[in-house]
Protein backbone atom coordinates (compact mmCIF):
# COMPACT_ATOMS: atom_id res chain seq x y z
CA UNK A 1 0.00 0.00 0.00
CA UNK A 2 3.06 2.12 0.25
CA UNK A 3 3.37 2.49 -3.72
CA UNK A 4 0.58 5.47 -3.47
CA UNK A 5 1.70 7.11 -0.60
CA UNK A 6 5.65 6.64 -1.59
CA UNK A 7 7.91 6.96 -4.51
CA UNK A 8 4.83 7.57 -6.90
CA UNK A 9 4.38 11.05 -5.07
CA UNK A 10 7.88 11.81 -4.94
CA UNK A 11 8.32 11.27 -9.07
CA UNK A 12 5.50 13.77 -9.36
CA UNK A 13 6.93 16.27 -7.70
CA UNK A 14 9.71 16.56 -9.63
CA UNK A 15 7.58 16.07 -12.70
CA UNK A 16 5.27 19.14 -11.59
CA UNK A 17 8.53 21.23 -10.31
CA UNK A 18 9.60 20.21 -13.71
CA UNK A 19 6.48 21.88 -15.39
CA UNK A 20 7.01 25.35 -12.62
CA UNK A 21 10.62 25.60 -13.72
CA UNK A 22 9.31 25.96 -17.66
CA UNK A 23 6.29 28.34 -17.21
CA UNK A 24 8.97 30.44 -15.00
CA UNK A 25 11.37 30.34 -17.95
CA UNK A 26 9.09 30.70 -20.75
CA UNK A 27 8.17 34.06 -19.31
CA UNK A 28 11.71 34.72 -19.49
CA UNK A 29 11.44 33.63 -23.22
CA UNK A 30 14.35 30.59 -22.97
CA UNK A 31 11.51 27.98 -23.47
CA UNK A 32 9.19 27.53 -26.12
CA UNK A 33 5.34 27.15 -25.99
CA UNK A 34 5.59 24.16 -27.35
CA UNK A 35 7.71 22.42 -25.28
CA UNK A 36 5.89 24.25 -22.22
CA UNK A 37 2.67 22.66 -23.67
CA UNK A 38 4.42 19.06 -24.30
CA UNK A 39 5.51 19.31 -20.04
CA UNK A 40 2.13 20.63 -18.88
CA UNK A 41 0.99 17.90 -20.91
CA UNK A 42 3.23 15.32 -19.01
CA UNK A 43 2.66 16.59 -15.97
CA UNK A 44 -1.61 16.82 -16.02
CA UNK A 45 -1.06 12.93 -16.91
CA UNK A 46 0.21 12.16 -13.98
CA UNK A 47 -0.19 14.78 -11.36
CA UNK A 48 -1.95 13.88 -7.92
CA UNK A 49 -3.91 15.86 -5.12
CA UNK A 50 -0.63 17.33 -3.47
CA UNK A 51 0.76 19.37 -6.90
CA UNK A 52 -1.43 22.05 -5.87
CA UNK A 53 -1.15 26.25 -6.10
CA UNK A 54 1.04 26.28 -3.08
CA UNK A 55 3.81 24.04 -4.71
CA UNK A 56 3.18 25.70 -8.04
CA UNK A 57 4.55 28.74 -6.47
CA UNK A 58 6.85 28.17 -3.18
CA UNK A 59 8.13 24.44 -3.41
CA UNK A 60 6.03 23.31 -0.20
CA UNK A 61 5.84 19.83 0.13
CA UNK A 62 3.55 17.45 -2.11
CA UNK A 63 4.82 14.38 -0.76
CA UNK A 64 2.14 13.94 1.76
CA UNK A 65 4.18 13.22 5.10
CA UNK A 66 0.51 12.09 7.01
CA UNK A 67 -2.48 10.82 5.19
CA UNK A 68 -6.16 9.98 6.76
CA UNK A 69 -8.62 7.65 5.24
CA UNK A 70 -12.24 8.65 4.65
CA UNK A 71 -14.90 5.88 4.42
CA UNK A 72 -17.23 5.95 0.99
CA UNK A 73 -19.16 2.61 1.01
CA UNK A 74 -20.62 3.51 -2.30
CA UNK A 75 -17.39 4.06 -4.00
CA UNK A 76 -17.19 3.59 -7.57
CA UNK A 77 -13.93 1.85 -9.40
CA UNK A 78 -13.15 2.70 -13.20
CA UNK A 79 -10.88 0.00 -13.64
CA UNK A 80 -12.35 -3.83 -14.55
CA UNK A 81 -9.50 -5.65 -12.88
CA UNK A 82 -10.39 -4.16 -9.59
CA UNK A 83 -13.50 -6.26 -8.62
CA UNK A 84 -11.82 -9.20 -10.01
CA UNK A 85 -8.95 -8.65 -7.49
CA UNK A 86 -12.23 -8.25 -4.92
CA UNK A 87 -13.54 -11.21 -6.06
CA UNK A 88 -10.11 -13.22 -5.87
CA UNK A 89 -9.88 -12.00 -2.02
CA UNK A 90 -13.31 -12.92 -1.16
CA UNK A 91 -12.90 -16.22 -2.43
CA UNK A 92 -9.95 -16.85 -0.07
CA UNK A 93 -11.79 -15.75 3.27
CA UNK A 94 -11.16 -11.76 3.41
CA UNK A 95 -14.42 -9.84 3.97
CA UNK A 96 -14.64 -6.42 2.65
CA UNK A 97 -13.56 -3.95 5.21
CA UNK A 98 -14.97 -0.50 3.21
CA UNK A 99 -13.92 1.46 0.35
CA UNK A 100 -11.46 4.68 0.75
CA UNK A 101 -10.35 7.76 -0.43
CA UNK A 102 -7.59 10.12 0.89
CA UNK A 103 -7.86 13.39 0.54
CA UNK A 104 -4.40 13.92 0.44
CA UNK A 105 -4.34 12.11 -2.67
CA UNK A 106 -7.05 12.23 -4.95
CA UNK A 107 -7.39 10.08 -7.64
CA UNK A 108 -6.39 7.20 -5.30
CA UNK A 109 -9.10 5.21 -4.38
CA UNK A 110 -9.05 1.70 -2.44
CA UNK A 111 -10.51 -1.04 -1.28
CA UNK A 112 -9.95 -3.15 1.86
CA UNK A 113 -10.83 -6.36 3.19
CA UNK A 114 -10.10 -8.08 6.27
CA UNK A 115 -9.60 -12.13 6.97
CA UNK A 116 -11.45 -13.03 9.70
CA UNK A 117 -9.33 -16.11 11.09
CA UNK A 118 -5.82 -14.56 10.61
CA UNK A 119 -6.23 -10.84 10.98
CA UNK A 120 -4.43 -9.61 7.82
CA UNK A 121 -5.50 -6.85 5.79
CA UNK A 122 -6.09 -6.95 1.91
CA UNK A 123 -5.79 -3.43 0.08
CA UNK A 124 -6.09 -3.04 -3.76
CA UNK A 125 -5.83 0.48 -5.31
CA UNK A 126 -6.73 2.33 -8.12
CA UNK A 127 -4.83 5.30 -8.88
CA UNK A 128 -6.00 7.71 -11.27
CA UNK A 129 -8.34 5.53 -13.25
CA UNK A 130 -6.33 2.37 -13.08
CA UNK A 131 -5.22 -0.94 -10.65
CA UNK A 132 -2.44 0.22 -8.60
CA UNK A 133 -0.74 -2.10 -5.93
CA UNK A 134 -2.81 -5.03 -4.83
CA UNK A 135 -1.56 -6.39 -1.12
CA UNK A 136 -1.51 -8.58 2.06
CA UNK A 137 -0.26 -6.97 5.09
CA UNK A 138 0.59 -8.39 8.37
CA UNK A 139 0.52 -5.81 11.34
CA UNK A 140 2.51 -6.88 14.20
CA UNK A 141 2.82 -5.69 17.80
CA UNK A 142 6.06 -3.86 17.66
CA UNK A 143 5.14 -1.66 14.76
CA UNK A 144 6.39 -3.33 12.30
CA UNK A 145 4.78 -4.61 9.09
CA UNK A 146 5.54 -7.97 6.71
CA UNK A 147 3.54 -7.43 3.30
CA UNK A 148 3.38 -9.18 -0.20
CA UNK A 149 2.79 -6.97 -3.18
CA UNK A 150 2.05 -7.26 -6.97
CA UNK A 151 2.74 -3.45 -7.72
CA UNK A 152 4.44 -2.31 -10.90
CA UNK A 153 6.68 -0.15 -9.03
CA UNK A 154 9.89 -1.38 -9.50
CA UNK A 155 11.72 0.27 -6.09
CA UNK A 156 8.53 -0.91 -4.09
CA UNK A 157 10.30 -2.52 -1.48
CA UNK A 158 12.71 0.73 -0.58
CA UNK A 159 9.66 2.30 1.00
CA UNK A 160 9.55 0.16 3.62
CA UNK A 161 11.84 0.81 6.92
CA UNK A 162 14.94 -2.15 6.95
CA UNK A 163 13.23 -3.75 9.98
CA UNK A 164 9.95 -4.45 7.90
CA UNK A 165 9.67 -7.42 5.11
CA UNK A 166 7.79 -6.33 1.28
CA UNK A 167 8.46 -9.11 -0.71
CA UNK A 168 7.35 -8.13 -4.39
CA UNK A 169 5.86 -10.14 -7.18
CA UNK A 170 4.58 -9.08 -10.81
CA UNK A 171 1.58 -7.14 -11.85
CA UNK A 172 -1.16 -9.60 -11.92
CA UNK A 173 0.33 -12.10 -9.33
CA UNK A 174 -3.01 -14.23 -8.23
CA UNK A 175 -4.12 -13.23 -4.68
CA UNK A 176 -3.74 -16.99 -4.11
CA UNK A 177 0.41 -16.29 -4.10
CA UNK A 178 0.46 -13.74 -1.76
CA UNK A 179 -1.67 -14.72 0.60
CA UNK A 180 0.62 -18.02 0.73
CA UNK A 181 3.61 -16.28 0.58
CA UNK A 182 2.38 -14.03 3.49
CA UNK A 183 1.43 -17.32 6.03
CA UNK A 184 4.60 -18.73 5.32
CA UNK A 185 6.69 -15.72 6.65
CA UNK A 186 5.64 -14.54 10.11
CA UNK A 187 8.18 -12.77 12.75
CA UNK A 188 8.81 -15.25 15.49
CA UNK A 189 8.55 -13.99 19.00
CA UNK A 190 6.29 -10.84 17.91
CA UNK A 191 2.62 -11.02 18.47
CA UNK A 192 0.47 -10.13 15.35
CA UNK A 193 -2.13 -7.09 15.66
CA UNK A 194 -5.40 -8.33 13.78
CA UNK A 195 -6.77 -6.32 11.73
CA UNK A 196 -10.47 -5.05 12.22
CA UNK A 197 -12.54 -2.37 10.63
CA UNK A 198 -12.14 -0.13 13.74
CA UNK A 199 -8.70 -0.64 14.16
CA UNK A 200 -7.63 -0.29 10.00
CA UNK A 201 -7.12 3.17 9.52
CA UNK A 202 -5.60 3.97 12.29
CA UNK A 203 -2.56 1.36 11.43
CA UNK A 204 -3.13 2.21 7.61
CA UNK A 205 -1.71 6.01 8.64
CA UNK A 206 0.51 4.60 11.30
CA UNK A 207 2.29 2.62 8.84
CA UNK A 208 2.12 5.29 6.25
CA UNK A 209 3.63 7.79 8.56
CA UNK A 210 6.13 5.60 9.73
CA UNK A 211 7.33 5.31 6.46
CA UNK A 212 7.60 8.06 5.12
CA UNK A 213 9.57 9.15 8.20
CA UNK A 214 12.13 6.48 7.05
CA UNK A 215 12.05 7.46 3.70
CA UNK A 216 12.27 11.59 4.55
CA UNK A 217 14.92 10.87 6.65
CA UNK A 218 17.25 9.89 3.60
CA UNK A 219 19.95 11.66 2.34
CA UNK A 220 18.30 14.73 0.17
CA UNK A 221 18.89 13.85 -3.82
CA UNK A 222 21.69 15.21 -5.87
CA UNK A 223 21.19 16.34 -9.14
CA UNK A 224 21.84 13.84 -11.03
CA UNK A 225 18.86 12.06 -8.88
CA UNK A 226 16.51 14.84 -9.48
CA UNK A 227 16.76 14.38 -13.34
CA UNK A 228 16.20 10.64 -13.20
CA UNK A 229 13.05 11.23 -11.04
CA UNK A 230 12.11 13.67 -13.60
CA UNK A 231 12.52 11.48 -16.69
CA UNK A 232 10.52 8.32 -14.42
CA UNK A 233 7.83 11.09 -14.03
CA UNK A 234 7.43 11.99 -17.78
CA UNK A 235 4.99 10.99 -20.47
CA UNK A 236 5.43 9.85 -23.75
CA UNK A 237 4.66 13.57 -24.45
CA UNK A 238 6.96 14.99 -22.01
CA UNK A 239 10.08 13.44 -23.41
CA UNK A 240 10.98 16.52 -25.37
CA UNK A 241 10.33 18.89 -22.84
CA UNK A 242 12.54 16.99 -20.17
CA UNK A 243 15.50 16.85 -22.91
CA UNK A 244 15.06 20.72 -23.29
CA UNK A 245 15.46 21.67 -19.72
CA UNK A 246 18.84 23.35 -19.63
CA UNK A 247 21.34 23.61 -15.89
CA UNK A 248 20.03 27.09 -14.88
CA UNK A 249 16.42 25.57 -14.92
CA UNK A 250 17.34 21.82 -13.55
CA UNK A 251 18.94 24.69 -10.43
CA UNK A 252 15.16 25.58 -10.02
CA UNK A 253 13.61 22.38 -10.20
CA UNK A 254 16.09 20.82 -7.32
CA UNK A 255 15.71 23.68 -5.36
CA UNK A 256 12.00 23.75 -4.88
CA UNK A 257 11.69 19.66 -4.50
CA UNK A 258 14.44 20.43 -1.19
CA UNK A 259 12.06 22.75 -0.31
CA UNK A 260 9.14 20.41 -0.67
CA UNK A 261 11.02 17.85 1.43
CA UNK A 262 12.01 20.26 4.00
CA UNK A 263 8.50 21.07 4.51
CA UNK A 264 7.08 17.46 4.45
CA UNK A 265 9.79 16.64 7.14
CA UNK A 266 8.79 19.61 9.37
CA UNK A 267 5.15 19.04 9.07
CA UNK A 268 6.18 14.85 10.29
CA UNK A 269 8.36 16.14 12.73
CA UNK A 270 5.13 18.62 14.37
CA UNK A 271 2.65 15.69 13.82
CA UNK A 272 5.24 13.52 16.06
CA UNK A 273 5.93 16.10 18.27
CA UNK A 274 2.20 16.53 19.13
CA UNK A 275 1.56 12.96 19.63
CA UNK A 276 3.96 12.73 22.66
CA UNK A 277 6.45 10.93 23.57
CA UNK A 278 9.62 11.09 25.20
CA UNK A 279 9.49 14.82 25.87
CA UNK A 280 6.07 15.19 25.85
CA UNK A 281 4.92 18.44 25.41
CA UNK A 282 2.54 20.30 28.32
CA UNK A 283 -1.20 20.49 27.40
CA UNK A 284 -1.14 24.41 26.97
CA UNK A 285 1.66 24.71 25.19
CA UNK A 286 -0.06 22.31 23.00
CA UNK A 287 -2.91 24.13 23.07
CA UNK A 288 -1.00 27.37 21.31
CA UNK A 289 0.76 25.14 19.15
CA UNK A 290 -2.89 23.92 17.29
CA UNK A 291 -3.54 27.67 17.16
CA UNK A 292 -0.24 28.44 15.63
CA UNK A 293 0.69 24.94 13.95
CA UNK A 294 3.38 26.90 11.69
CA UNK A 295 5.04 28.58 14.17
CA UNK A 296 6.09 25.82 15.81
CA UNK A 297 9.68 25.15 14.19
CA UNK A 298 12.20 22.57 14.39
CA UNK A 299 16.27 23.05 14.17
CA UNK A 300 18.35 20.24 12.85
CA UNK A 301 21.54 19.69 11.35
CA UNK A 302 20.78 19.38 7.83
CA UNK A 303 19.51 23.35 7.68
CA UNK A 304 22.10 25.63 6.24
CA UNK A 305 23.38 28.53 8.18
CA UNK A 306 20.97 31.26 6.28
CA UNK A 307 18.21 28.95 6.89
CA UNK A 308 18.81 28.88 10.72
CA UNK A 309 19.02 32.65 10.80
CA UNK A 310 15.56 33.14 8.80
CA UNK A 311 13.73 30.73 11.22
CA UNK A 312 15.39 32.58 14.02
CA UNK A 313 14.58 36.00 13.05
CA UNK A 314 10.95 35.55 12.29
CA UNK A 315 9.16 37.49 14.94
CA UNK A 316 11.92 39.73 15.14
CA UNK A 317 12.78 43.17 13.29
CA UNK A 318 16.00 42.31 12.71
CA UNK A 319 17.06 41.95 9.29
CA UNK A 320 19.26 38.54 8.04
CA UNK A 321 22.16 40.94 7.37
CA UNK A 322 21.94 42.37 10.94
CA UNK A 323 25.78 43.41 11.85
CA UNK A 324 24.88 42.11 15.63
CA UNK A 325 24.66 38.51 13.36
CA UNK A 326 28.36 38.49 12.24
CA UNK A 327 30.29 37.40 15.31
CA UNK A 328 27.79 34.52 15.73
CA UNK A 329 27.56 33.15 11.72
CA UNK A 330 31.92 33.07 11.47
CA UNK A 331 32.17 31.16 14.91
CA UNK A 332 30.74 27.74 12.67
CA UNK A 333 28.46 26.79 15.37
CA UNK A 334 26.19 23.90 14.76
CA UNK A 335 22.99 24.87 13.64
CA UNK A 336 20.91 24.16 16.96
CA UNK A 337 23.81 26.54 18.80
CA UNK A 338 23.46 28.88 15.88
CA UNK A 339 19.60 29.21 16.92
CA UNK A 340 20.10 29.30 20.37
CA UNK A 341 22.71 31.82 20.09
CA UNK A 342 20.83 34.55 18.10
CA UNK A 343 17.85 33.82 20.25
CA UNK A 344 20.09 34.96 23.51
CA UNK A 345 20.75 38.18 21.75
CA UNK A 346 17.23 38.67 20.72
CA UNK A 347 15.22 40.62 22.78
CA UNK A 348 12.51 38.76 25.56
CA UNK A 349 9.47 38.98 23.19
CA UNK A 350 10.75 37.93 19.92
CA UNK A 351 12.29 34.84 20.96
CA UNK A 352 11.52 31.43 20.45
CA UNK A 353 11.42 29.08 23.50
CA UNK A 354 12.78 25.54 23.68
CA UNK A 355 9.55 23.24 23.52
CA UNK A 356 10.35 19.52 22.81
CA UNK A 357 13.01 17.31 20.72
CA UNK A 358 11.84 14.57 18.53
CA UNK A 359 13.97 12.01 16.93
CA UNK A 360 12.04 11.12 13.11
CA UNK A 361 12.64 11.69 10.70
CA UNK A 362 15.41 13.59 11.72
CA UNK A 363 16.81 14.73 15.08
CA UNK A 364 15.51 17.99 15.69
CA UNK A 365 14.56 20.48 18.74
CA UNK A 366 11.37 22.21 18.52
CA UNK A 367 10.87 26.02 19.24
CA UNK A 368 7.97 28.20 19.94
CA UNK A 369 7.58 31.84 19.88
CA UNK A 370 7.12 33.56 23.22
CA UNK A 371 4.69 35.71 22.22
CA UNK A 372 2.37 32.95 21.18
CA UNK A 373 2.41 31.13 24.29
CA UNK A 374 -0.53 32.91 25.04
CA UNK A 375 -1.25 32.71 29.54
Amino acid sequence: MLEMFGAGPIALVVGLLLVVALLWFRRRRTVSDSETGAALESASASANANANAKARTSGVAVTAPRIRLVLKQKLQFVDSRIKHVMREFKALGYESAGRYTIPQMPGVRVWSGIHPQDGTLAWVQEVQGALGAVEVSRFYDDGKVVTAGASAQRDAKSYYPPAWTYQKFSPGTPAAELTRWLAAHPRPGTPPVDVTARNLPALVMRMHADSMDYRLAQEDPTMSEVKSIARQARTPQGTKAVSAVNEEQWDVIRERHLNGLRTAREDAMRDNALRGGPHDISASVAKAIKLNRDDFVFVYERLTSPQVIELALRHSDWGQNDPRLESLTRGNLSAVALFEAIQEELPKGSRYVYVTSVEAPLAARGYFPVIKMGG
